[in-house]
C-alpha cells in the first residue's frame, strides 16, 4: 500500500511538471508567435482607412471582420484562429466614441482600440484612432484626414441618435462571418498595406484632443484580457520603448543601419577585389621578367610587347589629355602625311610609264629635210614634254630632252652616212666616165 500511495505521489508530481511546462511553453508562444510583437497584428492606419470609406458602423464592423479582407491578424486566445472584432459605441454631447473589442469567450471581452470622432463649435470634425495601452502602449495615436467625410458623421450630430452596439458575441457570428488562421507577421504586414486608402493622410500624434472621450473610455472599458494576464502587456512585452511606435521606428533604423552596412561590406569587397587584381597583375609581370632574364630568345618578343602595350597605353592617354584642336592638328598632319604617300606613289607609277616623242611621220619629213640639206644641221627640240596624265616634273622633263637628243644625234648620223655614200656613188661614177673617155679618145 505505501509503494501504491509512493507510486501515485511521484505519478502526480510527474504530471504536474509537464502541465506546468505546457502553460510555460504557451505563455513564451503568446508573444513570440506571431513574430515582433502583438501589436503588429492590427494595423490602426487599415482600421482608420475603412472606417472613412465605410457606410456607417454596422458596415465598418463588416469589413473589420470579412474573410476576404483580413484587416485582423490577432489570435488573443490562441485558439488558432483569428478573433472576431466586434464594435460597440457610446456617446456625449458632440463627441462619439467608438470602441473595437475582441470577443475571446463568454463575457470575455479585450479593448484593442477605440476611435474618437468630436464636433468642434466652428464645425469641424475631428477623428482619431487610439490604441490600447494594453495592445499598443500608452499615447499611441493615428490622427487621419480624409479626403471627404464620411456619410454617416451626419447622422452622429442628430438629436435623435441611437448608438450602435454590436448584436453578436461568443458563438453568436453573422453570416459572413468564417475563422480563418493567422499569418506570420510580415506577411500580414505586406497582405495589408494594399487595404490601406493612399489618398487619405494619416498622422501619428501623441496627445488627445478630447478630454471628454478619455473619460467615457476610462468608464466603458473592457480589459478582461489584461486582467487575466498582466504580465503580456505592452510596457512588460517592451520596456525599452514607450509604444508601438517606438518600436516601429527603432525597427526601421535597424533595417537602414543592415542596409548601409551591407552597401559597405560590397564597396570593401570590391576595392579588396580590385587590389588584389593588381598584386596578381605586378606578379604575373615579374613572373614574365624573371622567365625573359632566364630565356633571352623569348626576351625579344616579350619586350615588343610591352613596348606595344607601353604605346597603347601612352596613345589612349595622350588622346585623353590633348585638347580639340590639338586633335584636329594631328588629324590634318596625318592627312598631309598620306597625300605625300600617294602623291609620291603616283609619281613612281609615271616614272615607269612610257614618253611619247615625236611620232613616225614627223621622223621622215626631218631625215627628208636632213637628205636635202646636209649643211643644215638638225634643230634640237628644246620644247617641255609632258608625260600622259601627269604632272610637270623637271625629272622627266630632262629624260624627255636627253631623250630628243639622242634622236637627233641618230638623225645626224644617219644623214652624214647619206652623205658619204653619195660621195662614193659620184666618184665611182666619175671613175667611170674618165675610163669611158679614155677608151673614146683612144678609139
Amino acid at each position: 500500500m505505501k509503494n501504491l500511495k509512493k507510486i501515485k505521489a511521484a505519478s502526480l508530481i510527474i504530471v504536474f511538471f509537464f502541465g506546468i511546462l505546457g502553460l510555460m511553453a504557451q505563455d513564451v508562444t503568446t508573444v513570440t508567435a506571431m513574430n515582433n510583437d502583438i501589436s503588429d497584428n492590427l494595423d490602426l492606419k487599415a482600421v482608420a482607412s475603412i472606417f472613412g470609406d465605410a457606410n456607417d458602423l454596422e458596415d465598418f464592423e463588416r469589413r473589420l471582420n470579412d474573410p476576404d479582407l483580413q484587416i485582423s491578424n490577432l489570435d488573443l486566445n490562441l485558439d488558432g484562429y483569428v478573433d472576431y472584432l466586434r464594435v460597440v459605441e457610446v456617446s456625449e454631447a458632440n463627441t462619439h466614441l467608438i470602441a473595437i473589442q475582441a470577443v475571446l469567450g463568454d463575457d470575455l471581452f479585450q479593448d484593442v482600440a477605440t476611435i474618437e470622432v468630436e464636433r468642434d463649435r466652428n464645425g469641424k470634425t475631428y477623428v482619431q484612432v487610439v490604441g490600447d495601452v494594453y495592445m499598443y502602449g500608452p499615447n499611441y495615436i493615428i490622427e487621419p484626414v480624409y479626403v471627404r467625410i464620411p456619410v454617416f458623421f451626419s447622422f452622429f450630430w442628430r438629436p435623435y441618435y441611437r448608438p450602435y452596439c454590436s448584436p453578436y458575441y461568443w458563438g453568436y457570428y453573422p453570416g459572413y462571418f468564417s475563422y480563418w488562421r493567422p499569418y506570420h507577421t510580415p506577411i500580414y504586414r505586406n497582405h495589408v498595406y494594399v487595404h490601406v486608402n493612399v489618398q487619405h493622410v494619416y498622422h501619428h500624434v501623441s496627445h488627445r484632443r478630447s478630454h471628454v472621450a478619455s473619460e467615457l473610455h476610462n468608464t466603458h472599458r473592457r480589459n478582461d484580457f489584461g486582467k487575466k494576464y498582466p504580465s503580456k502587456s505592452y510596457v512588460m512585452r517592451n520596456r525599452s520603448t514607450q509604444n508601438n511606435n517606438t518600436l516601429a521606428s527603432r525597427a526601421s533604423t535597424k533595417k537602414a543601419t543592415k542596409t548601409v552596412e551591407r552597401n559597405s561590406a560590397v564597396k570593401h569587397t570590391s576595392r579588396t577585389d580590385n587590389s588584389n587584381l593588381q598584386a596578381q597583375r605586378r606578379t604575373n609581370i615579374s613572373k614574365k621578367g624573371e622567365i625573359s632574364r632566364a630565356n633571352p630568345k623569348t626576351r625579344v618578343s616579350q619586350n615588343s610587347k610591352a613596348t606595344s602595350d607601353v604605346y597603347r597605353s601612352s596613345k589612349t592617354v595622350n588622346n585623353k589629355g590633348k585638347s580639340y584642336t590639338e586633335r584636329i592638328h594631328q588629324k590634318e598632319v596625318k592627312s598631309g602625311a598620306a597625300k605625300t604617300r600617294t602623291s609620291n606613289k603616283d609619281l613612281a607609277s609615271n616614272s615607269r610609264k612610257p614618253v611619247y616623242t615625236k611620232k613616225s611621220y614627223e621622223r621622215k619629213n626631218v631625215a627628208s629635210k636632213s637628205r636635202s640639206n646636209p649643211s643644215a644641221k638638225p634643230k634640237v627640240n628644246n620644247t617641255k614634254q609632258r608625260s600622259y596624265g601627269s604632272k610637270p616634273d623637271n625629272s622627266k622633263s630632262y629624260q624627255s630632252k636627253s631623250k630628243n637628243a639622242t634622236s637627233n644625234q641618230r638623225s645626224y648620223a644617219n644623214a652624214s652616212r647619206s652623205k658619204e655614200q653619195q660621195k662614193a656613188s659620184r666618184s665611182y661614177s666619175n671613175s667611170g666616165n674618165k675610163s669611158s673617155r679614155s677608151k673614146t679618145r683612144g678609139n
